[in-house]
């Protein structure tokens, strides 16, 4: 959608298609916060609310990113509890067969037990075909080595992974993560995301 001749005075909505580069959005949102009033996830994107007085700059920021943008017209809420609709939405892509059942089941359970499972379908989806992540490989972006230590470690499954710390062109650092059969194919992880990660596998080096 074009950004010529509109205005943003209310709040706006990006897909989860439209962030499909980190580094790039991670950088329209260094650009972007101060023209923000509040900013919330929803079931498949982002909702921002833009300031009343900042509309003409948030466009010039959108203009330059190249975004396509769509009203909102709900409320924009960044307190809302959306575990339950990430859930679903997690599972309904990577186990549609049983997706029904899972969600059940995870209404029902208490918050510890809750998190675990959360986590556990945000790894599925991680490492599915419907992951951003998983489609980027070493050699695109362009990534380097930092030079700190292989992480070698074990799956659940006994499946063998490592990781490496890398730096991105912009000198963002984050975690690339591959099996150890297809080092070139590996998946880029914050480093909030690969302590969780790092919490509930084997260690094994």
């Amino acid at each position: 959608m074009s950004v010529n001749g509109i205005s943003f005075k209310s709040n706006y909505f990006i897909p989860y298609n439209q962030i499909n580069d980190s580094d790039k959005m991670r950088k329209f949102g260094y650009d972007s916060a101060e023209y923000l009033n509040n900013a919330a996830q929803v079931k498949d994107g982002l909702v921002l609310s833009v300031d009343d007085n900042k509309d003409k700059e948030y466009e010039a920021v959108i203009a330059k990113y190249g975004l396509s943008i769509q009203k909102y017209k709900g409320k924009v809420d960044s307190n809302q509890d959306m575990t339950m609709e990430s859930y679903s939405f997690l599972v309904k892509k990577v186990h549609p067969d049983k997706a029904d059942e899972m969600i059940a089941k995870y209404s029902k359970m208490d918050d510890k037990a809750k998190g675990a499972a959360y986590l556990e379908a945000y790894r599925d989806f991680k490492n599915s075909p419907h992951s951003i992540e998983r489609q980027q490989k070493l050699a695109h972006p362009k990534i380097k080595p930092t030079g700190s230590p292989i992480i070698r470690f074990e799956a659940k499954n006994g499946e063998k992974f490592m990781a490496r710390e890398v730096a991105l062109e912009s000198g963002y650092t984050c975690f690339a993560v591959s099996n150890v059969k297809m080092p070139d194919q590996a998946m880029l992880m914050n480093k909030d995301d690969f302590k969780l990660l790092m919490a509930d596998v084997k260690k094994l080096s």
